[in-house]
């Protein structure tokens, strides 16, 4: 049912139209804020873009960044395990991890007998690894510091370390991994 306006006062008309032009200025005002708002946001997104471009090829390439790269962030420290007495029964440590970019090593044979020898791998083995057509290879993970120190002295191109934690039981006997033990008879 519609309402008929022939009657009514120009005072009303008048009011009328005034809130209409007040409600399409409103609307107005409310959509340029809507469209400012996504304008920003997709300038911000290609301003960003570059950033988040190099993070993204860095994580599909496998590049390994020493120091404060975001592939140390992921790797979490585990807390220590202590007993009733307060000693230490598990703890993290630190660990080298050796890797390869194997397309920067310039020698793969030369690199392939130096790296087996040290890491005691077999040379058929290291040698697949290191004409591997990907990006990045890991050849060892958690090992000794010795062995770390050892490949790093050698210099050899495209090979690197990264820090990594390790669970270390100082009582091996006290904190094993642990699980069900099977029953005894006498129980």
């Amino acid at each position: 049912m519609q309402r008929d306006h022939t009657n009514e006062s120009p005072s009303v008309v008048s009011s009328r139209v005034k809130w209409q032009k007040r409600r399409i200025i409103f609307m107005g005002v409310l959509l340029a804020s809507l469209l400012a708002v996504v304008t920003w946001r997709f300038y911000d997104l290609q301003t960003q873009q570059v950033a988040l471009q190099q993070k993204s090829e860095r994580q599909s390439t496998g590049i390994v960044k020493m120091g404060t790269g975001g592939e140390n962030d992921l790797d979490g420290h585990r807390g220590y395990i202590l007993d009733t007495s307060g000693n230490e029964l598990a703890m993290s440590v630190e660990a080298p991890s050796i890797y390869v970019h194997p397309r920067q090593v310039e020698d793969p044979k030369e690199a392939a007998k130096i790296i087996a020898e040290t890491l005691s791998l077999p040379l058929d083995i290291v040698e697949k690894k290191l004409k591997s057509k990907k990006n990045f290879v890991w050849l060892a993970r958690k090992t000794h510091p010795r062995l770390a120190r050892a490949l790093k002295q050698a210099k050899i191109p495209g090979l690197g370390v990264k820090m990594e934690s390790k669970r270390y039981y100082p009582s091996q006997a006290l904190a094993g991994q642990g699980g069900l033990a099977p029953r005894s008879a006498s129980l």
